[in-house]
């Protein structure tokens, strides 16, 4: 008899949810970025895009006469029944991974990320098969909860890292020469490609490849909470789950930990208001803290932060229409402001560094409550320092990206950074591949 194995990963193939191409040719008027990094603007831009755009499942809008009964959640299981009902979307017959690639330029590199989409069963994060680096908040689980709670779908897929090279061979030789049935240019002049695995030996290969490989969550920490959540709520509602049930299953994006295409860009941090401080008094306090040097403009501040990308305790700031450089007096300030319970690799990241001296001993703000409702994110420095002068924050933190070997280190301690420590570039687009649990 064959022993029992334990601790072993298991991810497999499925029967996907895909956008009828026969019906919508053009596929960059149906998708969209992931829910949590679009903005109200862009939101009602994708709205308008297309009656059949992703997003009116996916972020739908909230309508002034909401209640328990209809809602945009509600709303967004009719048009998914309705989509699939009408073929709009339509079910794959045989269960498959899907290989995605994703290929674009940045600081004037051309660079190719590829992977594969497939389900990773469940397991607590006690288990160490799959691990965290980011900590959550109440707020997008509660609202992931719902949406998963009426819908019963994934609608876009976790971003996850293995490590590992015979993989990712393996999927390279597969699509070598075949065409994928999606590829589309969407935002940015990012090229999307997604192909089929219809082999059953290269789609064993795989599952057998990934049995024993730790999985890191690159993005998509709400989502998994908010699948385990579901889980819990079903079986405390007496409903029996097996293992190969649907809802034991998230759908997941997996890469090579090692693939050089992958990029972390920083998400800067937006502060509501100050507690009453003017920004004279907090900048008095700054620099008890930091060398300030002021610059002219973004560019400048920017190159400057180009130029200590290595360093995880040089900042930008940008108040009162004026940009600063700041920079730590004295790294041992770090070890002192920073939590000693923590491990010094987690206290010595920039954004915990950010987090640990500007934002809890500057500016006061402590608790997790208060920091969900004083701090808000933007992914670019443009974004971040239009929102302050058009009066909607204060002040604008700018931060180093997080690099990929931290993430890895943090990750196997098993403690957690700070919410939005990285920004995975490019982001998965959703509305290209979904999973239906029922």
């Amino acid at each position: 008899m064959k022993p029992r194995e334990f601790n072993m990963l298991e991810v497999k193939p499925f029967k996907g949810i895909v956008y009828n191409q026969e019906k919508i040719s053009d596929l960059t008027q149906v998708v969209a970025p992931p829910y949590d990094v679009i903005s109200k603007k862009d939101q009602g831009r994708y709205h308008n895009n297309h009656p059949f755009n992703i997003i009116h499942i996916d972020k739908g809008i909230d309508l002034h006469n909401d209640n328990n009964i209809n809602n945009k959640y509600t709303r967004a299981t009719t048009y998914l029944k309705k989509w699939l009902k009408e073929k709009y979307l339509t079910q794959d017959r045989k269960p498959y991974f899907y290989i995605y690639q994703k290929v674009y330029t940045i600081d004037n590199i051309q660079k190719e990320v590829t992977g594969f989409i497939g389900l990773m069963k469940l397991e607590e994060f006690s288990s160490q098969k799959i691990l965290p680096h980011e900590r959550t908040h109440s707020k997008p689980i509660k609202d992931r909860l719902s949406l998963l709670s009426n819908c019963k779908a994934h609608i876009s897929q976790i971003f996850s890292l293995y490590q590992d090279q015979d993989i990712p061979d393996l999927i390279n030789n597969f699509i070598e020469n075949k065409a994928p049935f999606i590829d589309i240019i969407f935002e940015d002049q990012i090229r999307h490609k997604v192909w089929r695995i219809n082999n059953e030996e290269t789609i064993r290969k795989i599952q057998e490849g990934m049995k024993n490989k730790k999985i890191f969550i690159a993005d998509g920490h709400h989502r998994y909470q908010t699948a385990l959540n579901y889980k819990k709520q079903l079986e405390n509602e007496g409903i029996e789950i097996n293992d190969n049930d649907p809802r034991n299953y998230i759908m997941s994006y997996f890469t090579n930990i090692l693939n050089k295409g992958l990029t972390i860009l920083p998400t800067h941090r937006l502060i509501f208001n100050f507690n009453g401080m003017e920004f004279n008094s907090i900048r008095n306090t700054i620099k008890k803290y930091f060398h300030i040097e002021s610059c002219p403009h973004l560019p400048s501040l920017s190159h400057k932060l180009k130029e200590n990308e290595g360093s995880n305790h040089i900042f930008g700031l940008f108040a009162e229409n004026e940009f600063y450089l700041l920079t730590l007096k004295n790294l041992n300030l770090i070890d002192r402001l920073s939590p000693k319970e923590q491990p010094p690799q987690l206290n010595h990241l920039a954004v915990s560094v950010l987090q640990h001296t500007l934002i809890h001993n500057v500016l006061g703000i402590k608790e997790e409550e208060e920091m969900e409702q004083k701090i808000s994110y933007a992914r670019s420095k443009e974004e971040a320092v239009n929102l302050v002068k058009e009066g909607k924050y204060k002040l604008a933190l700018f931060v180093t990206p997080t690099k990929i070997e931290e993430v890895e280190k943090i990750a196997y301690l098993g403690v957690l950074m700070p919410q939005k420590s990285t920004y995975f570039y490019p982001k998965l687009l959703t509305g290209l591949v979904m999973y239906k649990l029922d």
